[in-house]
């Protein structure tokens, strides 16, 4: 009794097909034992009959261990093969020699297979039970008693399947025996293996160049040759970017965004930022560059660097290059000569997204991006020195949400309204209405004062500051502005995930209605040494998580700290003038980190709040003790501390991690 089930084919791309002239139209597998004087002889005879080419052996050749390269090619040259599993079939390595060679054609040829089950049910091939269960075993058996030491290097392997079907049975290898495989996606090797994975560390520098004229020129000294050298530049680029065009398309646009703005190392949260489109593609992308090796993850380094190798940004950005000719028809733009030559002659580009002017000492101004780039993203303008006026230039960008104006010194619109006396009033109150609610409480010469400049309020150049800033800013850079007071108009930038006011030496006060900015996340005011004055938070700031105050002429912190409930992160060091923090900070369920080293008057802390991971008082002179630890407390660094051991409860070391 025979059956038979659906053919097996693998479609192949015309491609990648093996280019095979067709002999035969099918090849028959059996056990000859089994079958040849019964059912295969009959099935050769019928095909036979209808003009089907078969190749089927006629008689009991000699067989080794191995089939003939004459079986191999007679498989190779037919279009279909038929195994006819019987009940001995599996007993006969030539006969699973055949069927492996049946089966690589099907890959690689796309090859249709047909099995056919004579006297056997096919669940015992299947599951490998009866007959087949005890020939598997047989041959296990051999295998093992056969089995030598051996050592294999798989190189480069991108596919886990694929290096899964590789090592499979590694167990039965001899002891001492070794697989080393190398790969550039770290999960190929986490899917098969979770131990014994090592990070290769990069060559020095004149390791790496001797590498390079190796490969590039066959020995260390490289012919003076410019058409040799560039083909074997050319043959880096194409090697590199395989991993490249191994990515999905949404990450691989994430890759070219890396390439194209970040000339150096850069942090995680500051990728996730500008590149963030409102999904969690983002965090998976950088993971995923991370794993195939595309960045460097520097968890070792100062807070968490990453950094891309230079010849994988130059391929991103020839990705970029080669992708449109024309730079007005580029989605980045980071090379200044390709920016100038866009602005200057007022060039549309409609589909660019994000552009890099960053450090441009010449750049003086910009035309209305609005008209020429509408679908602009983010725009980096750190360190335009020069730079006079920026925000008509951008106040209609409805889809700009990162804006760096770090180190702008010469932003006229800033500097203009932190002239305004009447302005920095208007801030310390946090608007207009708050200010009339407190006005009648101020002396009498502040309210001649205002009164004198209350008419301003109408003039269309003081208040322009408020109206201009792109509404939809997710990030906002303003470090090293020369500005007194905050504009006004921030707090309406609902959706400002962050806020960079740090080095802002002139700084004096931040408006009480910061706390409007529901979305903030990240609040920066590291060396705004005239800062003397935080402000009451007047409601929950629900996301603000990393608050930095460091270097800060503050004196005191409000009670309504407490009104932060989702703080992480405290960071308070250098602040001389600071003698207490309020005691509502011990009410915080969320505050892990609070740093306090060099606040050389700080005289006492209140209770810690149960969270706390990490406590740093280094260097704080005029600190008696410290407050009971929390429970689950990682680290306190309390160097420089000497009251501190006169305490009985501290027979520790002052410096724990």
């Amino acid at each position: 009794m025979a059956s038979s089930s659906s053919s097996l084919s693998s479609p192949i791309p015309p491609q990648q097909k093996h280019e095979i002239q067709e002999k035969y139209d099918l090849f028959l597998s059996f056990r000859g034992e089994d079958t040849r004087n019964g059912f295969a002889s009959y099935l050769y005879g019928a095909l036979s009959a209808k003009q089907i080419s078969t190749f089927m052996d006629d008689h009991e050749l000699g067989r080794g261990d191995e089939i003939s390269p004459t079986f191999r090619k007679a498989i190779e040259e037919s279009k279909i093969s038929v195994i006819i599993f019987s009940e001995n079939y599996a007993f006969s390595t030539w006969c699973l020699d055949e069927l492996l060679q049946i089966l690589e054609c099907r890959r690689t040829n796309g090859q249709i297979v047909m099995p056919i089950f004579y006297g056997i049910d096919p669940s015992v091939v299947r599951k490998q039970n009866g007959s087949y269960g005890v020939a598997f075993a047989q041959f296990e058996h051999r295998f093992q008693d056969k089995m030598e030491k051996v050592f294999i290097v798989v190189d480069n392997v991108d596919d886990w399947i694929q290096l899964d079907a590789l090592v499979e049975g590694y167990d039965q290898f001899a002891p001492g025996s070794r697989i080393i495989v190398t790969t550039r996606n770290v999960q190929v090797l986490k899917k098969v293996a979770d131990q014994n994975i090592y990070k290769v560390e990069g060559l020095s520098q004149s390791d790496s160049l001797e590498l390079f004229r190796f490969h590039a020129f066959g020995k260390n000294s490289p012919p003076i040759d410019d058409a040799m050298l560039l083909k074997s530049v050319d043959k880096i680029f194409n090697v590199l970017r395989t991993s490249y065009e191994g990515l999905d398309e949404g990450i691989q646009n994430i890759f070219l965004d890396i390439t194209c703005l970040f000339n150096g190392s850069f942090t995680r949260n500051e990728a996730e930022r500008l590149l963030d489109s409102g999904d969690s593609l983002v965090k998976i992308g950088m993971g995923v560059l991370i794993e195939n090796s595309l960045i460097k993850d520097g968890k070792h380094w100062v807070d968490n660097q990453l950094w891309m190798h230079d010849l994988l940004r130059q391929i991103g950005r020839k990705i970029v290059c080669d992708g449109h000719k024309e730079p007005g028809d580029r989605s980045r733009l980071w090379d200044a000569n390709d920016v100038c030559h866009i602005l200057e002659r007022n060039t549309s580009v409609p589909v660019l997204r994000r552009m890099d002017l960053s450090y441009s000492k010449l750049l003086t101004e910009i035309p209305d991006l609005s008209q020429l780039a509408p679908n602009l993203e983010s725009i980096n303008l750190a360190g335009c020195t020069n730079l006079v006026e920026v925000l008509p230039s951008l106040q209609n960008l409805h889809k700009l949400t990162y804006l760096n104006l770090d180190g702008c010194s010469k932003l006229s619109e800033f500097k203009e309204i932190s002239r305004s006396r009447w302005y920095l009033d208007l801030v310390k109150f946090g608007g207009i209405k708050n200010f009339l609610i407190n006005i009648c409480q101020q002396k009498l010469a502040f309210l001649k004062r205002f009164t004198n400049n209350i008419s301003s309020l109408s003039s269309p150049r003081s208040h322009m500051i408020c109206q201009q800033f792109p509404m939809n800013l997710t990030v906002l850079g303003l470090r090293s502005l020369p500005i007194e007071a905050m504009p006004l108009s921030i707090v309406s930038l609902f959706g400002l995930v962050e806020l960079d006011l740090s080095c802002c030496k002139r700084l004096k006060s931040l408006p009480t209605n910061i706390c409007k900015l529901r979305s903030l996340e990240l609040l920066n005011l590291h060396c705004c040494s005239e800062l003397e004055n935080f402000p009451q938070i007047l409601e929950p700031m629900e996301h603000l998580t990393d608050l930095t105050i460091s270097r800060t002429g503050i004196k005191e912190l409000p009670e309504s700290i407490d009104n932060l409930i989702s703080l992480q992160i405290l960071q308070l060091e250098s602040c001389k003038e600071i003698e207490f923090l309020p005691n509502k900070l011990c009410d915080s369920r969320t505050l892990q980190f609070l740093y306090l080293g060099s606040c050389s008057k700080l005289q006492k802390l209140p209770p810690l709040p149960p969270a706390l991971l990490v406590l740093k008082v280094p260097c704080c002179d005029s600190l008696k003790s410290l407050p009971e630890l929390p429970l689950f407390y990682e680290s306190v660094d309390a160097r420089h501390f000497t009251s501190l051991e006169k305490d009985a409860r501290w027979k520790q070391p002052l410096k724990t991690y």
